[in-house]
């Protein structure tokens, strides 16, 4: 609010509606001490001021286009008798400066403003307002004959810069002129009285003949549809001849319930002289020329086409409609043509292009075409196209440079969008910090798509609203998180539905965003936003929220890599609600789970079959011999990358038998660490579901690597045949255990007749012998007696720690033993044994060649006795 009073009179209150922020300073400074100025940026502000104080005055932009909405709601509310309605407009527009007076604005007031004309006009506005005669209610001078009314209003008629008629509608459906301005006198070139005297006559006199159907049109329409319908005619002047008007028709009804028309004129003479002097210049090129009129649905139009164009491809100019030019490109040209124009308009550039047009004679003409747009707007866009001849052969590589050329820019666009979808993926897959993460995600699609905002919201089914929790915004736009909290459903009734049938939204216009019925309560206008681009976020069937951009100004097409991405935004929000959760309900339990003995890994199982890990404890991350980082960056896009690929198979299969049996399994599998070496491990996996339906894979891991080592130490100090320890086990008992022991016994065994057994009967028996014999030793040993195969046919027991007479007590044990097994066998087996001890400290490999020669000994005895 701006103006004080420097005297003891209170300043009169104004209220600006649609006020570019440039004009709130000069009209700040025509404030002075007289009036008070407050800004209103929409049709609901505006009336929500008025209905909270009444202002003096309106001033109000009329080139906005909710303006005539905003004067005509203030009407219907019978509020517009309490005040002065002032416009602003360009000084150039008088289709603005024409459309206020129409809706009941008493002066206008020319862009750029001047403060001293501002204030001049405001006072005057106001003294009319408080004179007896000037005290009309709103509609006075529409719901009266102009003949009749107020001096102020025919004077601001008047001095209106263009043409105006009033028309009464006659009962045969005929129309009466019944007030003519100077204005319309002007552009006639003719008095008052010679002008009404004339339309009177014949209303449509002075038109040009070619131009009296459209304005009849126009009229009809306008009676019909009771909204303003425009044509182009030309009127004659006394002096100058025809000249161009743009007219504007618009019906209306008196207090006594006739019907009118009021019509406005418009001078485009000038307008029309430029386009004329550009169809005389495209009519005197050496080419072919075309205008093309591209309608904002794609249809296009060719309101022009030169006399070259004629002569080169042979036909009558009746034979030329508006969209022949277009149809009679060949067929296997037409897309190409069609795609180069779709993208010089949409990118704002020259076009290029080569095509073969029909000719007269039924043969085709190659064409080298060069477009330059020269008119662009939300409603149709305009372009200058030249045609010139080349020959076929120039035409064909001409094409073939033109698919090079639109392959490379295709192969560039895919390196563009291959680099965002990596871009966004690695932020939402494997950040450290899903916040970082989503707001990194949303940066890169805002620019992207080279929007003012990208965004999250998220749906709150409780409460039935949903909040704007994470947004990016283009240097100089402002942010509107903090105003986007609690919204109703209900204002968003349009958008939820079509997103939760798992569909994106796109809008591309402003007037696509009113007509869609997706702005209930103008949250979206009111924020500035004229192109929109919505997406869903889903949690399996159920809509969780939505992601969007505002504004985008490139790729909008590429809608469906924001719905790709969408998976990987609602698994970074679950992963986020999982963190969250986890630190605010389960401290203790994710302490456990880090502290376990094994690694534990739970992942989310995709509809693809993939499995996503959503937590990984630090167990698991050193048996991996990674940390968690470089962990959850491997396994971020399949939970299975890291398994040997000879498992994978095994792996996945188990899973397919998990998600249907939902059982406990245990796998032997190899898994990959760091250092790219692989490590056994005995996994246990089980599937289970989450709140939210989604299926999760829990695995527990154990390191088999010691487990394993000590199996295959254990097979490589065991002797293959019998079982018992071998020499490899009793030389790391010498260097180890035995260093130690206070005593030790040896017994030396030597099978006997073995090699006879051998020779005659077979290895095989043999190695049944020796098997006796063994199990016989092993049937004596214990932790403090061991066993070991010494040789082929030789055998040690040491007993540690015992005393000297134990060793015979052993020998009559082992023999005792033998004689059992070989009447359980049918096999009888004997050996020679040799004895030897001794006190610390001791050599075992002396004690072991004692005990040799002992046996020995013991086996000559035997053959001496038996000789």
């Amino acid at each position: 609010m701006s103006g004080a009073s420097a005297m003891g009179e209170q300043p009169k209150t104004v209220l600006g509606v649609y006020i570019a922020p440039a004009e709130h300073n000069a009209l700040c400074a025509a404030a002075e001490d007289n009036f008070c100025f407050e800004f209103a940026t929409s049709v609901e502000d505006a009336l929500r001021l008025v209905d909270a104080s009444v202002p003096d005055a309106i001033l109000c932009d009329f080139a906005a286009p909710g303006a005539g909405d905003l004067l005509g709601r203030l009407r219907d509310g019978g509020m517009t008798s309490s005040f002065a309605v002032l416009a602003l407009a360009p000084e150039d527009d008088e289709v603005a400066q024409a459309a206020a007076l129409e809706q009941g604005a008493e002066d206008v007031i020319a862009l750029p403003a001047h403060p001293r004309l501002v204030r001049a006009r405001l006072k005057k506005a106001l003294c009319n307002r408080n004179a007896p005669e000037a005290r009309l209610r709103e509609g006075d001078v529409q719901s009266l004959p102009l003949e009749k009314a107020s001096d102020l209003a025919l004077k601001l008629i008047n001095e209106a810069p263009g043409g105006f008629i009033r028309m009464r509608m006659a009962p045969d459906g005929s129309v009466v002129p019944v007030f003519v301005n100077d204005g319309f006198c002007r552009m006639m070139g003719m008095g008052r009285a010679e002008a009404m005297l004339l339309v009177v006559s014949d209303v449509y006199a002075g038109v040009h003949p070619d131009d009296v159907a459209a304005l009849q049109q126009a009229i009809a329409q306008a009676m019909e549809k009771r909204t303003v319908f425009s044509a182009r005619a030309r009127f004659l002047h006394k002096q100058k001849g025809y000249l161009l008007f743009q007219a504007f028709y618009r019906a209306t009804a008196d207090a006594d319930g006739s019907r009118c028309i009021n019509a406005y004129f418009a001078d485009i003479t000038s307008e029309g002289e430029r386009e004329e002097r550009r169809r005389e210049l495209l009519d005197n090129l050496p080419c072919g020329a075309i205008i093309f009129e591209i309608a904002a649905d794609g249809t296009i139009d060719c309101p022009h086409i030169n006399k070259r164009y004629i002569e080169l491809v042979g036909r009558d100019a009746a034979e030329l409609r508006l969209h022949d030019a277009i149809r009679a490109v060949h067929v296997d040209d037409r897309e190409r043509l069609m795609r180069a124009i779709d993208e010089a308009v949409l990118e704002d550039r020259q076009m290029e292009c080569d095509i073969r047009t029909l000719r007269g004679d039924g043969s085709y003409v190659p064409f080298h075409l060069v477009g330059r747009v020269v008119e662009k707007g939300p409603i149709k866009s305009v372009m200058y196209t030249t045609y010139t001849p080349i020959s076929e052969e120039t035409r064909s590589l001409s094409v073939a440079l033109a698919d090079q050329r639109r392959a490379e820019r295709q192969a560039q666009e895919i390196n563009e969008q291959l680099s965002f979808l990596n871009d966004v993926s690695r932020y939402l897959l494997v950040g450290s910090d899903p916040n970082d993460s989503i707001r990194l995600a949303l940066e890169k699609m805002r620019e992207y798509f080279d929007g003012d905002r990208s965004y999250v919201f998220e749906l709150d089914e409780k409460r039935q609203e949903s909040n704007n929790t994470y947004e990016t915004c283009a240097p100089g736009v402002v942010p509107e998180k903090e105003n986007l909290q609690h919204v109703p459903y209900a204002l968003q009734e349009y958008a939820l539905g079509i997103l939760r049938k798992g569909e994106s939204i796109f809008l591309n216009d402003s007037r696509g965003i009113a007509d869609s019925g997706i702005d209930a309560g103008q949250i979206i206008t009111n924020q500035g936003i004229q192109r929109l681009i919505l997406v869903p976020l889903r949690s399996g069937t159920e809509l969780v929220g939505f992601m969007g951009v505002d504004n985008p100004m490139r790729n909008a097409s590429h809608v469906s890599h924001l719905m790709a991405l969408g998976d990987y935004m609602t698994a970074m929000l679950r992963r986020r609600d999982n963190e969250e959760q986890i630190l605010r309900d389960n401290r203790v339990l994710r302490d456990i789970m880090n502290d376990m003995p094994g690694g534990f890994v739970q992942q989310l199982v995709t509809p693809d079959g993939r499995t996503v890990p959503i937590f990984i404890n630090e167990e698991f991350c050193r048996i991996s011999g990674m940390s968690h980082d470089e962990c959850v960056r491997f396994y971020s896009t399949d939970g299975f990358t890291g398994v040997h690929p000879d498992d994978e198979e095994m792996a996945r299969l188990a899973l397919e038998k998990l998600v249907a049996t939902r059982e406990t399994i245990t796998l032997r599998l190899r898994l990959i660490r760091g250092d790219g070496s692989y490590v056994p491990m005995q996994v246990f996996y089980r599937v289970t579901d989450d709140r939210d339906g989604n299926l999760l894979l829990s695995g527990y891991y154990t390191d088999l690597t010691d487990e394993l080592a000590a199996r295959e130490r254990e097979m490589a100090e065991h002797d293959e045949l019998t079982g018992l320890f071998n020499r490899t086990r009793l030389a790391r008992m010498q260097a180890s255990v035995y260093q130690e022991l206070s005593s030790c016994g040896v017994l030396f065994f030597d099978v006997n007749h073995l090699k006879t057994v051998n020779d005659t009967q077979g290895h095989e028996q043999g190695d049944v012998l020796l098997k006796l014999v063994a199990d016989g030793i092993r049937a004596v040993t214990d932790e403090r007696i061991h066993g070991y195969r010494y040789g082929g046919d030789e055998f040690l027991v040491v007993a540690c720690n015992g005393d000297e007479a134990e060793l015979p007590a052993l020998a009559a044990r082992w023999k005792e033993a033998m004689r059992a097994l070989s009447s359980d066998r049918g096999v009888a087996a004997t050996a020679a044994i040799g004895s030897t001890w001794s006190r610390a400290p001791l050599a075992l490999g002396d004690l072991i060649r004692r005990a040799d020669q002992a046996m020995y000994d013991e086996k000559q005895r035997v053959r001496q006795s038996a000789d």
